[in-house]
């Protein structure tokens, strides 16, 4: 339990150790975070589509049978902030319905990382895993995903896998639209610096992270994992509230889980698929492409020859226009060029170039050098004086 309790030191004090929430707002400033936007005001009215995405999964039910059936291995649930086991009631019982041994986690509603919370989660882990002799996948809704994180990363032998749920582990807590919440119910201030370095690392288990672009609580950006192995970003349309709730995500976390244990694959977006699951490399080059509209985003394409490709193109918006002649041919609006004059301008490739520098030097050349010049003026100058004579 010593790294569970190192890594949430700071935030599962209660307010009595640390003094009241006001006194550790002070005490942050002197380490000052940055950290991006909330969702909008838009989004935030969008979490009402969470009723009728619960309602859709009810109506489905009779579609549960298109999801993958599981081996019955033990499953824990984490719900998220101010939501207890009656939040994850529907997820649980789809679960069931797949062939899963599901639980809640059985400490009431989440009030945040207060003292004892993930020793008493780490304790309904352990008890799950020796019930039935097998490992235990973690599913974490909010802020229920940083606990089944932190869980996997102290004990990932006893853990088989690992999914979160719009769960801010990537970005600061004032990413979120709940922070005030949070800091009310806990008791404790989300500026607290030691704690958000810690939470961005991927526990070494396999890890989904499932998020909305139309997040209206947790900024999505804040739910994107980085690392490339063993891990993977699921990307659906959803409202944060109904994420545990939501069709698409529950099929996802059915086709997850299914997989044999040691046998973990990516999940792919084929067929119909594609339909339903946005590719999330292409959501992110699209907002950076939003974020710079002249430079053309190459991040998390992973091909380095479209780096070589933009680099082209902005050598091409920074050279002069090209002349479409050659010196002695005149076309639309191009000047003629005069014998001597800047021909660097009319060259379509280095041959036509190398010969537009030659037909330069050689009518600029003099037909005679100098010494031929002075005989032949002499001579003249002789001829008319035996004239004269």
């Amino acid at each position: 339990m010593s790294l569970i309790t190192s890594t949430f030191q700071a935030l599962s004090m209660n307010r009595k150790e640390r003094g009241n929430v006001k006194e550790d707002r002070v005490n942050a400033s002197a380490h000052p975070t940055h950290h991006g936007p909330a969702p909008a005001l838009l989004l935030q009215l969008l979490e009402v589509r969470a009723i009728w995405e619960h309602y859709a999964t009810l109506a489905m039910r009779l579609g549960w049978s298109m999801a993958a059936i599981g081996d019955g291995h033990p499953v824990l649930v984490l719900p998220g902030l101010c939501i207890g086991d009656a939040g994850t009631a529907l997820l649980r019982r789809f679960l069931i319905s797949r062939g899963y041994a599901a639980s809640g986690w059985g400490q009431g509603l989440n009030l945040g990382l207060t003292e004892g919370v993930l020793e008493r989660a780490h304790d309904r882990l352990r008890q799950l895993y020796a019930e039935h002799g097998r490992t235990v996948s973690l599913i974490g809704w909010s802020l229920g995903g940083l606990y089944a994180r932190e869980l996997a990363k102290h004990s990932p032998e006893m853990v088989r896998l690992c999914i979160s749920l719009g769960s801010p582990f990537a970005g600061h807590p004032r990413e979120t639209n709940v922070w005030r919440l949070y800091e009310f119910v806990s008791g404790h201030p989300v500026d607290w610096h030691d704690s958000h370095g810690p939470l961005r690392a991927a526990p070494p288990v396999p890890t989904t992270s499932i998020w909305s672009p139309t997040d209206g609580v947790v900024a999505w950006r804040s739910s994107v994992e980085t690392r490339r192995i063993l891990s993977e970003n699921v990307v659906i349309d959803s409202s944060h509230l109904g994420l545990c709730a939501h069709p698409a995500a529950l099929y996802a976390i059915a086709d997850r889980l299914a997989q044999p244990e040691g046998q973990w694959e990516p999940f792919h977006r084929d067929g119909w698929r594609r339909l339903v699951y946005r590719d999330p490399k292409k959501l992110q080059t699209e907002r950076e492409a939003a974020a710079h509209p002249g430079r053309r985003s190459t991040s998390g394409l992973g091909d380095p020859q479209l780096l070589l490709v933009d680099l082209a193109d902005r050598r091409q918006r920074q050279l002069p226009q090209r002349r479409s002649s050659f010196p002695g041919q005149r076309s639309g609006d191009d000047a003629a060029l005069d014998v001597g004059g800047d021909v660097r301008g009319g060259c379509r490739s280095r041959q036509s170039c190398r010969n537009a520098r030659r037909g330069a030097r050689s009518a600029q050349r003099p037909l005679a050098s100098p010494h031929v010049l002075d005989r032949n003026e002499a001579a003249a100058r002789c001829s008319r004086d035996r004239s004269t004579r």
